[in-house]
């Protein structure tokens, strides 16, 4: 198990409009927000699935 992996300090939701996300804070000072909410609000605002697909692919830069 890695121990240098950063642990989420606190976590809360932040409401727009008519969604709400899970917003975290990690033990390096970083703030996240989980993919699955990422997902929601980037749908929210009418960004295609396919486009979401692709921003939140890991391998995107290997893509052609």
């Amino acid at each position: 198990m890695n121990n240098d992996m950063p642990k989420v300090v606190s976590k809360g939701k932040v409401k727009l409009l008519d969604i709400e996300i899970t917003v975290c804070v990690l033990d390096n000072g970083q703030r996240v927000i989980p993919e699955d909410d990422m997902r929601k609000a980037l749908l929210f605002l009418g960004i295609p699935q396919k486009d979401i697909e692709y921003l939140l692919n890991p391998k995107r830069d290997k893509i052609i």
